[in-house]
């Protein structure tokens, strides 16, 4: 089986029913009237398994779902053509409430996740061993749910490198700080999340190269860092590539780094050059701004908003 032929698999352990409404204005201690509401299966590692899939790679997900109010997503994978290998387990998913006003300042109550415990995490790693075997490429992204230890995908990056997979993971504080130990293949931070590692602000590229230096020293292959409407930067150990997106009217920017990691990996898995798959990834992830949700309903789209990004390779070493 050629890789562009086995599917991608994507890890969902912590991940949402997301509640998107959309008002002209939203007044605190008051009763609002929204003007669109919907509820659909989110959570970072199912929006990349959307766009993957929109793009017509085939996707598998694996995660810990609540079994109580697992509908949405059993609707979502049959309509997404997505193989469900999901756990699942006693309990709700949690609800994330987005609330978008006409201004598109976007409003974020996420609710807590599942409480898992020890047996649910064995169960889990059994089933990922399992699974991943049919897949090259795994992508580990977002939060773990509580009563997940912390070094959780210090684990699963070990587990999956051992069998060869490459592993790219999008997470964020401890988790992120306990997953590079591991080496993955890929991390994408976003600025903010590279400081918090860092351990201070990063006021320029130069600062940027020396804490993309540091992660590179871990055996990590390959550092992206995003930086919204500045763009993104593409570290290995012998060259750094920019991109930058085109301007559009943001509207919504849930979902831009899933969309950003989903145009990577499709690109990489297809054997593309780093500067081709920059340009898909950041196309894709302007696009996930200028709409409210991820995923690409219009491929024509797509192709003209990348030919609007602009890439270069520095000339900083790292």
């Amino acid at each position: 089986m050629s890789e562009t032929s086995k599917p991608i698999l994507a890890v969902a352990l912590n991940p949402a029913l997301d509640l998107t409404i959309t008002c002209d204005r939203v007044v605190l201690d008051a009763v609002n009237i929204a003007r669109s509401g919907n509820i659909r299966a989110a959570g970072k590692a199912i929006n990349v398994a959307k766009v993957l899939t929109d793009l017509g790679q085939q996707v598998s997900v694996t995660g810990i779902l609540g079994q109580n109010n697992r509908e949405k997503f059993d609707d979502f994978f049959k309509a997404q053509l997505i193989a469900d290998k999901c756990l699942h387990v006693e309990g709700e998913t949690r609800i994330n409430v987005k609330v978008t006003e006409k201004n598109n300042q976007v409003t974020e109550i996420n609710l807590p996740g599942l409480q898992l415990n020890p047996g649910h995490i064995e169960k889990f790693k059994q089933r990922l061993t399992s699974i991943s075997r049919k897949s090259n490429w795994v992508i580990l992204s977002g939060s773990l749910p509580k009563g997940a230890p912390q070094n959780l995908y210090y684990h699963l990056i070990k587990i999956l490198k051992q069998q060869g997979n490459r592993v790219v993971v999008d997470t964020s504080g401890q988790a992120f700080r306990e997953a590079i130990k591991a080496a993955p293949f890929m991390i994408k931070p976003n600025i903010y999340e590279l400081e918090q590692w860092y351990g201070h602000t990063i006021n320029n590229l130069q600062e940027e190269a020396a804490a993309a230096s540091r992660l590179l020293a871990l055996n990590i292959d390959n550092v992206v860092i995003s930086e919204g409407r500045k763009g993104c930067r593409w570290y290995t150990r012998n060259q750094v590539w920019q991109a930058f997106p085109p301007a559009v009217e943001q509207v919504s920017t849930v979902g831009s780094g899933d969309s950003l990691v989903a145009g990577i990996v499709y690109g990489l898995s297809c054997g593309w050059t780093v500067e081709a798959t920059l340009k898909l990834a950041t196309a894709i992830a302007a696009k996930a701004v200028a709409q409210v949700g991820v995923g690409i309903s219009d491929i024509s789209s797509l192709s003209a908003l990348r030919q609007q990004v602009h890439t270069e390779q520095l000339t900083a070493c790292v």
